[in-house]
This record gives structure tokens, C-alpha cells and sequence, in this order.
């Protein structure tokens, strides 16, 4: 029995998600202080786009707790960290996304690493 494909995103799918994303600037403006807003867009925007880079791995059983975990360490990250309320030119904002996209991946391959070794200690 051949194992069924897995689900590919399509650009529009993809821009979709990020359409859906961009509504926590004005929600976490008006809940928190401002500038938290694009500081959380931008994490989830970051976090989600980890997560899709290593999809071939979202079928196994650690994968979504990890995804939680990293989720958990942004939110006090996001809501404690005083960010800045004015434009932030792309330029500056780039480096951190990238390091926080590379952080996620390293950390979910860290994970797999970790998961695959103890699979094979255990058989």
C-alpha cells in the first residue's frame, strides 16, 4: 500500500496565511502596547514559515509539541520585550526574522535529531 502524498501549500494558500496573520497588529495595539502588534505578526509570520520549511516532518508524533514549545517561548518574548512604536525600515527588521526563522529550524532539527537517536536506542 503506497503511503498517501502529502499536502502541498500553493502560493495562494500561503498568501492567504499571511493575509490572516497581519489582523494581530491592530488586536495586540489595542490589548498591549504599541508596536507588540507587528512583533507578534512578524513571530507567527516566522514561525509559520519554519514549520512549512520542515513539513516533511509534521506527520511524526513530537513534531506538534515542538511547534507548542516554540509558540510558548515567543509569546513571553513578544509580550515583554519593550518594541519600538514608530516605522522600523525592513532593513533592520530582516535580520531578526531570518535569526528567528534559522533558531526555529535549528531547533525542530534538533528535535528530530534527538527523537531519531532514542528511536533507534530504544529498538
Amino acid at each position: 500500500m503506497m503511503p498517501e502524498p502529502k499536502r502541498k501549500y500553493t502560493l495562494r494558500e500561503m498568501v492567504i496565511i499571511v493575509i490572516c496573520l497581519f489582523p494581530l497588529v491592530p488586536l495586540l495595539d489595542y490589548l498591549g502596547r504599541r508596536g507588540m502588534g507587528s512583533a507578534a505578526a512578524f513571530g507567527a509570520l516566522t514561525i509559520v514559515l519554519a514549520v512549512r520549511w520542515r513539513w516533511d516532518l509534521s506527520d511524526q508524533p513530537w513534531f506538534w509539541p515542538t511547534v507548542v514549545i516554540i509558540v510558548a517561548i515567543h509569546v513571553p518574548f513578544i509580550w515583554l520585550v519593550p518594541w519600538n512604536t514608530g516605522w522600523t525600515p525592513a532593513l533592520i527588521r530582516m535580520p531578526f526574522c531570518l535569526g528567528d526563522f534559522y533558531l526555529i529550524s535549528m531547533i525542530i532539527s534538533l528535535a528530530d535529531w534527538f527523537f531519531a537517536r532514542s528511536e533507534d536506542i530504544v529498538r
